[in-house]
């Protein structure tokens, strides 16, 4: 059995999620997802997703879980580490999974081992890429509704901001508005879905294109559920655009494209 902790944000752990779900299938072996909430994502599963079907793929949704399966850290003086030294056959966490792809590790030796793993990413360029993944009702009607206003030639724009210094570094926004400028260029009438963690960028590309640039201000906090499905309305919106103009390094990006094999172009100096 495999049992797999997503961490990190919510793009990530989507991917892990799919991840998952893949390896089951690769190596027709039993595998248990642990979700918990966290600073990172405070939102259950079931609060934007419908449960997996699969039936070797069991995702439990919890607050709380054994000392056991808990990712090792400062604040649990590292314990879980050698309890899952103990207990499973391969224990991989997040931070090695670079070297252990470069060095052409052997993933299919995992099948018929009890291994525990925490990750945020997915390993293989041809998993199924969320056809697996659903929104619950709720989000999915709010979905359709939100899709309806956004026309057919519609090019998703998303900005990432806050703390990741990765896509404010490489990603400015002068270079959104020079490739949204060429979009124009080429159709006088397309229009722009605008997906971004920071309200003076939407502001500003407002007042720059106008009624181009569909969008809203709501904040779309992580500490919070509200905050969360609009996070993941956003990204579902995001992938049901024909292009996404994207922020280098960002999960987000990435996972709207892949979700509906959708066009993605990094903005990238």
């Amino acid at each position: 059995m495999i049992v797999v902790v997503p961490i990190a944000g919510l793009c990530n752990r989507i991917n892990a999620v799919d991840l998952a779900v893949d390896m089951s299938e690769r190596f027709n072996t039993e595998v248990k997802i642990l979700w918990n909430k966290t600073k990172e994502l405070n939102c259950a599963w079931c609060d934007m997703f419908l449960p997996i079907k699969e039936n070797k793929v069991e995702l439990i949704d919890k607050s709380h879980y054994p000392l056991l399966y808990h990712v090792p850290n400062k604040r649990n003086l590292y314990i879980p580490k050698f309890l899952q030294k103990i207990k499973f056959d391969i224990v991989v966490y997040a931070e090695e999974y670079l070297d252990l792809i470069n060095n052409n590790y052997d993933f299919s030796q995992w099948k018929n081992k009890n291994v525990y793993t925490t990750t945020w990413a997915a390993l293989y360029n041809d998993c199924k890429r969320f056809d697996k993944i659903k929104l619950n009702s709720e989000l999915s009607a709010r979905y359709e509704r939100e899709r309806e206003y956004l026309p057919h030639n519609c090019i998703g724009v998303h900005i990432r901001r806050t703390d990741h210094s990765w896509a404010i570094k490489y990603s400015p926004i002068e270079m959104f508005v020079t490739a949204m400028n060429k979009e124009i260029e080429k159709d006088g009438s397309v229009c722009f879905y605008l997906a971004s963690d920071d309200m003076e960028t939407k502001t500003y590309l407002k007042n720059i294109f106008g009624e181009r640039v569909i969008t809203d201000f709501k904040e779309t906090s992580r500490s919070d559920v509200a905050g969360m499905q609009d996070a993941v309305i956003q990204l579902w919106l995001l992938g049901s655009c024909r292009k996404v103009l994207g922020s280098y390094n960002s999960s987000f990006s990435y996972v709207a494209s892949l979700r509906n094999n959708c066009e993605l172009v990094i903005i990238k100096q």
